[in-house]
């Protein structure tokens, strides 16, 4: 029969001797650093799929409006086509004053501030311009026109001057965004203008629908840094009934 011998050395203990082996300080700092590193990459990942998601949103709503409007227009006769106002081009190096309205891509837009104009002061992407559809007292508005009054949107049903809306010459805005033009944290305006084609028989006309997206960022005079885009839609309307369209960015 085998025996175990038990060894029993002077001053050594009777428990068993065991060895645990165990992560040093720099490898617990290194392995959290990479989780770190891990998590930011996924929140910034998640961050910028977030804000393409939003402008995603936000080009369907324009092409919306571009639609909405090219359509609210073929509801309309000849004569109204025809009495669509038109507007001066946009030239860089122009000086314009307070009031202005230029044209720029085929839409109408009123200048905010005295400027001569650069090549980054372009109507739809600088805030030295807004979409003209403020409400004015002095000027002759015709049917389907838009403007905005007291934050809301009204278009035009009867052509009139100094009526301001609300009134039974307007109705509030009734299209695919809300009366305020506010949708998806971005604050869209809409700008049209006719061009004659053939005189009495022919108009190019064309919609810009421009929105704004404010940052957390700020610009060297400490204002607030803002994303400007555009998208454009133009349509032909004949006196003899020829429609055609097509959109732009």
């Amino acid at each position: 029969m085998n025996q175990r011998t038990r060894l029993n050395l002077p001053g050594m203990s009777k428990q068993r001797i065991t060895s645990q082996a165990g992560f040093t300080l720099i490898e617990v700092g290194v392995a959290s650093l990479i989780l770190v590193v891990g998590f930011i990459g996924m929140i910034r990942a998640m961050t910028f799929t977030a804000g393409l998601m939003d402008h995603a949103r936000r080009q369907t709503v324009a092409a919306q409006i571009l639609s909405h409007e090219i359509e609210q227009l073929r509801l309309e006769s000849w004569t109204t086509i025809n009495s669509l106002p038109t507007a001066t081009t946009w030239v860089s190096g122009t000086s314009y004053v307070k009031g202005d309205i230029c044209n720029y891509q085929g839409g109408r837009f009123s200048c905010l501030t005295a400027h001569t104009a650069a090549s980054t002061d372009r109507p739809a992407q600088s805030n030295l311009w807004a979409a003209y559809m403020a409400w004015n007292s002095s000027t002759t508005y015709a049917k389907a026109d838009i403007v905005n009054s007291g934050g809301n949107w009204y278009r035009c049903l009867v052509g009139n001057t100094n009526s301001a809306p609300p009134n039974s010459n307007w109705a509030t805005y009734a299209g695919p965004i809300t009366a305020t033009g506010i949708v998806n944290g971005a604050t869209y305006t809409v700008s049209r203008c006719a061009t004659d084609l053939v005189s009495g028989s022919l108009r190019e006309v064309t919609v810009v629908v421009t929105w704004s997206v404010a940052t957390n960022r700020l610009n060297a005079d400490t204002t607030t840094f803002v994303f400007y885009y555009s998208r454009v839609s133009s349509a032909f309307f004949g006196k003899n009934g020829l429609n055609l369209s097509y959109q732009r960015s």
